[in-house]
């Protein structure tokens, strides 16, 4: 059995260069989102600075108070 095909040499390299420009395009687009969140999370966490950085002290005092205090407590009592 044979199977032969015959491609017009221009049809092919237009096929290809169709395929690698959608394929260019998608992967700058893809950058440019990222560029665009990574903005976004940055003026987020910069314009709030001081707000998350209070959440985060007021969290890790509640967990060193339910958690570290009772062990430090107990390890002085020995």
């Amino acid at each position: 059995m044979k199977i032969s095909v015959e491609v017009d040499e221009d049809e092919l390299q237009k096929a290809i260069i169709d395929i690698l420009a959608k394929e260019s395009v998608r992967t700058y687009f893809k950058r440019y989102e990222y560029k665009g969140v990574e903005k976004a999370v940055k003026e987020v966490v910069y314009g709030q600075k001081e707000t998350l950085v209070s959440r985060c002290v007021d969290k890790a005092s509640a967990e060193l108070t339910r958690k570290a205090l009772p062990k430090l407590l107990e390890k002085l009592s020995e």
